[in-house]
Formats: structure tokens, C-alpha cells, sequence
């Protein structure tokens, strides 16, 4: 697989980690994507439209009946138990803001966003509608980044200046400190501190500090196993990331992924790395 991923240009740092590109494709088959607390935009640049499985009714939890989407897609910052056909995305785009980054591009509260996968289309226009066009049309991976990072500073409908109290709110929800004591610490209401937090962030803040730790989780498990889970030694991982204990590892796990950790069995060797389809 050929990759190139590189940080943002500077008015973007703030609110873009990274963004990047692939090809070459993973393994056939369906892989479920567990949520990371972050909005993404990817741009599917093998095929016109992509197939998915989501959590709603009669899916099974990522499975049932499949639905399409165009090439070119903004995923929530929740995205529920998702799951994508790999075959599909042989060469693709990707940009992985940080928490609360898409706030200022899109004309919406990123809470609002009530669809696991929102078409570009819906959110920029015909900007979104073409941007597959312009990313087939650039000479180069590096020449197709930049064109993201031009059509993300076209759409900045906000001034680019981050919310230093979200931002600190993140850090510190990142780190596990209970969300009363992040507002006491801020000089905030709770019920303040929940409307910004939610309305940039996408999730209130119980929530999003839920899946940041099934994100901790799942990184120490793979590195503790060598990438598939197995071997993983549950109960000290669920001490080293902020579970009660073990039992309340595994419903939270189930509640997140829709399976038990010993079954996470990930088709995409490391699906932590941010080099890869979701960050």
C-alpha cells in the first residue's frame, strides 16, 4: 500500500491532525469501524459510490442490508457500530480533524449531524459534489492534499480561531478527568460546558470521553497482542485506561463496537493508525 499523510498547512493546524492518501487497497471483506471521537472527511477516489452497514433498525449491529453513498463523505463524529466494504476503497483521501475541528467548515452545529455518513454535497455544494473529480485530476498525491486543504479554507464559515475552553475541555475529558470537575476547572457551567462542547464537538462530553477511552483501549490492545487482540490481557489494560474493572471493560466495549473485546478481530492490520481509513 502507498501512503502519504503529512500535517496541515498552518491555518489548518488548529483544527486538522492530519490528512492523507492511499492506494493499493486492504484485504476484500467487511471491516467494522469502531467510533474515534472525530469528524472525518473521505473521498473515495476508486469508485463513484461505496457501500455501508450501519446500527439502525434491522442492521444488526453493522450488518443487514447494505446502503450506498456517493464517493465523498463526511463521517460523524459518532458513527454508531459502521461497517464498509474494503474492496471498495482501493485509493482514497482522507482529512481527520481533531476534536471540534469541522466546527468551523460546515453551516451546521457537527451535532446536528444526524447520519453516520453525510454526503460532501449536502455540506459544500457543488464543491463537494466535484471534489472526487479534482482529487482524480491532481498530478500527484501531495498536489491532491492541497487541493483539500484549498476547498477546506473556501468553506470556512467561521472564523479560524479555536474555542480554547473546548479545546482545554478535550485535553482534559482525553486524560479522564469527570466532566463536572472539567467545568469546575474552566470557571463553566455544566450545562455551558455541554452546549459548546456538543455543538463543536459533535457529542456531549460523557460520551466523547467514552469513546477516546475505547480508542486508548484498542490502541493498548493491539500493542500489547501484536494487532489482533488476541492475547490481550483485558484486566490490566481496563485498569490502565480507566475502566472500573474488568465487566465494566466488556459492556462498555459491547455498547461501543457491538461485540466483546476477545471478539475484535480487525481486518485492517492496525486500525489505529492514522495513516489508514479512519484516524
Amino acid at each position: 500500500m502507498a501512503v502519504v499523510v503529512r500535517a496541515p498547512a498552518a491555518p489548518l493546524a488548529p483544527f486538522v491532525e492530519r490528512l492523507g492518501y492511499y492506494s493499493g487497497g486492504f484485504t476484500a471483506g467487511w471491516e467494522r469501524m469502531v467510533p474515534t471521537g472525530t469528524v472525518h472527511v473521505l473521498v473515495n477516489l476508486g469508485a463513484r459510490e461505496f457501500h455501508w452497514r450501519g446500527s439502525g433498525a434491522g442492521d444488526g449491529g453493522g450488518g443487514g442490508t447494505a446502503r450506498t453513498r456517493p464517493s465523498a463523505v463526511l463521517s460523524a463524529a459518532s458513527t454508531g457500530l459502521l461497517s464498509v466494504d474494503l474492496d471498495e476503497w482501493r485509493s482514497a483521501v482522507f482529512v481527520c480533524f481533531r476534536p471540534g475541528g469541522a466546527y468551523p467548515f460546515i453551516g451546521m452545529p457537527v451535532s446536528a449531524i444526524d447520519e453516520p455518513l453525510l454526503d460532501l454535497e449536502s455540506v459544500w455544494g457543488l464543491d463537494g459534489a466535484l471534489l472526487r473529480e479534482r482529487l482524480l485530476e491532481a498530478p500527484t498525491p501531495h498536489a491532491a492534499l492541497a487541493v483539500v486543504e484549498d476547498v477546506l479554507l473556501a468553506h470556512a464559515v467561521r472564523p479560524l480561531e479555536p474555542d480554547v475552553a473546548v479545546a482545554r475541555a478535550v485535553a482534559a475529558l482525553e486524560r479522564g478527568t469527570p466532566v463536572a470537575q472539567v467545568a469546575d476547572r474552566l470557571g463553566v457551567s455544566h450545562s455551558t460546558l455541554l452546549r459548546r462542547f456538543t455543538a463543536q464537538v459533535g457529542l456531549p462530553p460523557k460520551h466523547f470521553a467514552r469513546i477516546r477511552r475505547l480508542q486508548r483501549l484498542l490502541a493498548a490492545a493491539t500493542s500489547m497482542a501484536g494487532g489482533d487482540g488476541r492475547g490481550t490481557d483485558w484486566a490490566r489494560v481496563a485498569a490502565e485506561c480507566g475502566y472500573f474493572d474488568q465487566a465494566h471493560l466488556i459492556a462498555d466495549f459491547r455498547r461501543l463496537t457491538g461485540l466483546a473485546p476477545s471478539d475484535y478481530r480487525p481486518r485492517i492490520a492496525d486500525p489505529h493508525d492514522p495513516e489508514l481509513l479512519l484516524c
